[in-house]
């Protein structure tokens, strides 16, 4: 939910009709093994099982490397079916912009194919490049068809999880084009800006300072959380 302002709504549509689409759809073809944030519950033996909170701290997807090594370990992961709410409150779009490409960071650091492919779900700007240099009925029929199925998308997922605020259907447009800047965004580079201080994403997730030191990034209760 929007806390106020139309930065802070781009944020909130960003999150229940693109991110809550592809969790379900995710669970839905290959299961559940990553937990997500910004609430997890967890057994204390499963936790023990894994080494504790320290052992994902320097991670910047540590919710999902938590169910990834409890899943290792054998135990069950599970994606409840009670929402919880999240309050956006994005104070600009440049941090917006920087919020997302982090999250988008933390998808390429886990799963680097799945990102590529996730262009597929924000395809509407370059579909509105196509029509401008190809200006014919093919071109305007695939815009329709793209526009129609994700409008429709948009109410499946606001009928099955009741939205507070649903998304304004202009909103398409200028989301789905910020969708893709940060998908492009993300593709080249790996740094990360984390309470201000630079890290380097590194392969599976783990975060070092830019310097590249191999000393601990964070303590376990500093270590940051994707959904912020």
């Amino acid at each position: 939910t929007p806390t106020q302002g139309l930065v802070s709504e781009l944020g909130a549509v960003n999150i229940n009709q693109w991110i809550v689409p592809s969790i379900l759809l995710d669970r839905d073809l290959s299961g559940t093994e990553a937990s997500l944030g910004p609430v997890l519950i967890l057994r204390r033996r499963a936790l023990m099982d894994i080494g504790g909170f320290s052992v994902v701290s320097n991670y910047l997807a540590e919710d999902c490397e938590m169910g990834r090594r409890v899943a290792r370990a054998g135990w069950g992961v599970r994606l409840s079916d009670y929402t919880v709410a999240t309050m956006v409150d994005e104070t600009s779009l440049r941090a917006l912009i920087r919020h997302e490409v982090r999250w988008a960071h933390t998808v390429r650091a886990v799963r680097p194919f799945d990102h590529l492919l996730s262009v597929v779900t924000c395809a509407l700007p370059l579909l509105m490049v196509l029509f401008a240099l190809k200006p014919a009925l093919w071109s305007a029929i695939l815009l329709s068809i793209y526009l129609s199925l994700r409008l429709l998308l948009s109410h499946i997922i606001q009928r099955r999880m009741g939205f507070a605020r649903p998304m304004k259907w202009w909103m398409v447009w200028p989301r789905e084009c910020l969708c893709f800047l940060v998908w492009f965004t993300s593709l080249f580079s790996r740094a990360v800006l984390w309470r201000g201080q630079t890290f380097r994403l590194m392969r599976g997730g783990l975060l070092v300072p830019e310097s590249g030191s191999s000393r601990e990034v964070f303590s376990p209760v500093e270590a940051p959380n994707a959904a912020e």
